[in-house]
């Protein structure tokens, strides 16, 4: 069999604020949905992208210049000894999600989070314990006073103190139910909580007894810290600022000249101190919390926490992993964690070595090693591009959700750009010219044009996609958008998409049979039967008669004769699944919301649960033979079988100004552990290599060959799986036939430190 796509993917909006709701896990749910397990062989998945990792970070502390903690999503912990230039993931032995951190010193911490997880390390993070707990509820944040006496707190209205060093924890009482997200204490009697509903709960005796106070606002308060014994400041949503100056017993109102949310506060001395929050918006009082100027924004998504260890130094966490660092106070902002994290929707493989991934605003990846490296690609798109596809090697085409298609007969090295003014969802090639996009078109009704119902689109191309035409119309359903399509040999196509609609075709894509769904106001001559309501989102074969389709609500749909019919099965999970690809008759993965992988071994009978390391939704997954699968989704995720040598070439935006000579910059971080960016500028279009070798002269990594444009690039490293030790890398250029670009070597050391 010959397959040149692998499935599409629907967008997703996700909501990233998630981790202030609290999502409660149904124990029947549970016992109904308990995966089917099976003895099949089951990848690791390794992050390529982000690095280190790509989960949510909740919450930052700084004990020290150098040494600083981050915790987040999925049990993630990371350490850095050198300020940030490198960090480590360490394993605290947890998958919930950690929401608070506090160190007392260098080597003793705590981290809180769902499920009434407390951690405690006495080594620095090298181990976590965790502490005896009586709750399953969350906890978002923890606070010490001294060494030994500290205070928890979480919802519903949760408080926990301990005076023995975490060993033991007490319940307190705040006489509410609330959510509790922040706790500071400015002694070890003096306390202050902070909650939903603008609430605001103060101890003068060691959280014995709590009273309330008024806030003035009921909006939710995420953040809460003092300058000194009297004056704090209390954030929240919609810019809220309140400041006390009598120790939390009163609060008023400050001006933040801001409607964002804001996440998180913190004070460096008695005078300054610095808020964040949405679209990475970070604030700055110089007069103890009277005034706030905004001093920067867009260095993430948004920040969840920050820490300062002086006027200058601070760091700064966020979603998807980010980290970033600040020598300014603030002012400025650089990213101490590399790679892309925008959403990526579709990807595809054509044999075991050339592979593709698409994404937001045009974003497209290109691995030729089998995914051990994946190179960004300049398209000229700004769509959200949702699925790709080869027709072979070097021709492939990519569609869009508003309505872009882009082709490239050149590896990517150049695309072309047309428009449909239509939603595209999928594209798929059954040979090197046959091909079908599909999605949908929205009629426009009344003097207003006001949309109305959707129509099924369906798109062929018989000339590799240089041209697409509708077949003729009444050969065409007319209702329902379909999401998701799937050669399986040359001439036979499956298509997928809302109210459990399945179609076939065994000529290209020329006419279709309905298999399945619900078709009011079709005019059929035969009886479609419905075997789900549900909308489905992607489809692949084995074969042409083995085929697996997956859906909404954890839907999978099997079938052993090409479609006449379709069977459910339990596939463990209720998660949204986007993506399912047959890696052969046997073998079959599919991804959805909520980092869900499940893997069958007998053909999408039975399905066993995978552990992904993430919770950020999975769109689409591809391979590159078994046990190869690469799975990508919303932060820019890239699940892989090994964590890659490099995972993304990086271009300056549009519109810069070019450089005037070749250069070749010291790489960053150095020392490293395991990742480093190499920035380079060409002065024009040339024929590029970079690449590593260690002490003896030995190449152990490319991670640019070909041709690249004129401007600044940067390539990513990751060492994982190297010793430490002393590596060079080396930049070669050399002309084009067309006589562009110019000869050059130019080579550097730097050292990996594990």
């Amino acid at each position: 069999m010959t397959s040149y796509d692998f499935g599409n993917q629907a967008s997703r909006v996700s909501d990233i604020f998630r981790w202030k709701v609290v999502l409660m896990m149904v124990p029947l749910t549970i016992l109904l949905m308990l995966p089917v397990f099976q003895s099949v062989a089951q990848q690791s998945w390794l992050w390529q992208n982000p690095l280190p990792q790509g989960n949510n970070l909740r919450s930052v502390y700084a004990v020290n210049t150098n040494l600083i903690f981050t915790v987040g999503d999925v049990g993630t912990v990371m350490k850095t000894t050198n300020g940030g230039s490198t960090w480590a993931v360490q394993s605290p032995g947890t998958l919930a999600n950690l929401n608070g951190t506090w160190f007392v010193d260098a080597g003793k911490g705590f981290a809180v989070g769902d499920s009434g997880t407390i951690l405690r390390t006495t080594d620095g993070g090298a181990a976590w314990s965790p502490q005896i707990s009586d709750v399953k509820d969350p906890f978002y944040a923890i606070t010490f006073v001294g060494p030994d006496t500290g205070t928890a707190v979480g919802y519903p209205g949760m408080i926990r103190r301990t005076t023995d060093g975490g060993r033991t924890w007490t319940v307190q009482f705040g006489g509410s139910a609330n959510y509790f997200l922040a706790v500071s204490f400015i002694d070890v009697n003096k306390g202050i909580i902070v909650g939903s509903a603008g609430t605001i709960l103060r101890t003068t005796n060691g959280g014995a007894s709590w009273s309330r106070r008024l806030s003035g606002t009921t909006n939710r308060l995420y953040g809460v810290s003092f300058n000194d014994t009297t004056n704090g400041i209390a954030v929240g949503d919609l810019g809220t600022i309140l400041r006390t100056t009598d120790g939390g017993a009163s609060w008023a109102s400050q001006q933040s000249g801001t409607s964002y949310h804001l996440y998180a506060v913190r004070f460096i001395n008695a005078s300054m101190g610095i808020a964040v929050g949405d679209a990475g918006l970070v604030l700055r009082t110089t007069d103890g919390g009277i005034t706030w100027v905004q001093q920067a924004m867009g260095a993430a998504s948004w920040f969840a926490s920050v820490s300062f260890t002086s006027s200058l130094l601070g760091t700064a966490v966020g979603p998807y992993g980010a980290i970033s660092r600040t020598t300014d106070g603030g002012v400025t902002w650089a990213a101490q964690t590399p790679g892309p994290r925008s959403s990526f929707y579709g990807a595809s493989f054509i044999g075991t070595s050339t592979g593709a991934i698409v994404g937001y605003y045009g974003a497209v990846l290109r691995t030729d090693d089998g995914g051990v490296t994946w190179v960004s690609q300049r398209t000229g798109s700004t769509d959200d591009l949702q699925a790709i596809a080869f027709a072979d090697r070097n021709t492939a085409v990519a569609v869009g959700r508003s309505a872009d298609i882009i082709r490239t007969t050149n590896g990517g090295l150049s695309w072309t750009r047309s428009a449909w003014g239509a939603t595209l969802s999928g594209v798929s090639f059954g040979s090197p010219t046959t091909g079908v996009i599909v999605g949908r078109t929205t009629t426009l009704t009344g003097e207003d044009r006001t949309p109305g119902e959707d129509r099924t689109l369906m798109l062929r191309t018989t000339n590799s996609g240089i041209s697409w035409f509708q077949p003729p119309a009444p050969k065409v359903p007319r209702t329902h958008w379909l999401r998701g399509v799937s050669f399986s040999i040359a001439n036979v196509v499956t298509a997928v998409g809302d109210s459990g609609s399945i179609l076939r075709s065994t000529d290209g894509g020329q006419t279709w049979l309905l298999q399945a769904g619900l078709w009011p106001g079709e005019d059929l001559e035969y009886v479609v039967p419905v075997v789900t309501f549900l909308r489905l989102r992607g489809v692949s074969f084995a074969d042409t008669n083995r085929g697996i389709v997956v859906g909404d609500s954890g839907l999978v749909l099997r079938t052993t004769d090409g479609g006449s019919l379709w069977k459910a099965q339990q596939s463990g999970t209720t998660q949204r699944l986007d993506g399912v690809r047959m890696i052969d008759a046997q073998t079959a993965i599919a991804v959805g919301d909520s980092g869900t992988i499940i893997q069958s071994g007998d053909g999408g009978l039975t399905w066993t649960a995978q552990l992904s390391g993430t919770r950020n939704a999975l769109y689409a997954i591809t391979s590159a033979g078994v046990n190869r699968g690469f799975a990508v989704g919303e932060g820019g995720t890239i699940l892989g079988p090994s964590p890659g040598t490099v995972t993304s070439i990086q271009k300056e935006g549009y519109g810069q100004v070019l450089p005037r000579e070749l250069a070749l910059a010291q790489n960053y971080p150095n020392p490293f552990n395991p990742t480093t960016a190499m920035s380079y500028q060409l002065i024009a279009h040339s024929y590029v290599t970079l690449k590593v070798f260690d002490l003896l002269g030995r190449e152990v990594a490319t991670l640019v060959e070909g041709k690249m444009d004129a401007g600044a690039h940067t390539a990513v490293w990751n060492a994982a799986g190297f010793a430490s030790g002393v590596y060079f890398y080396r930049l070669n250029t050399r002309p084009l036939a067309d006589g562009a670009g110019v000869e050059a070597v130019e080579t550097k050391a730097m050292m990996m430190v594990k």
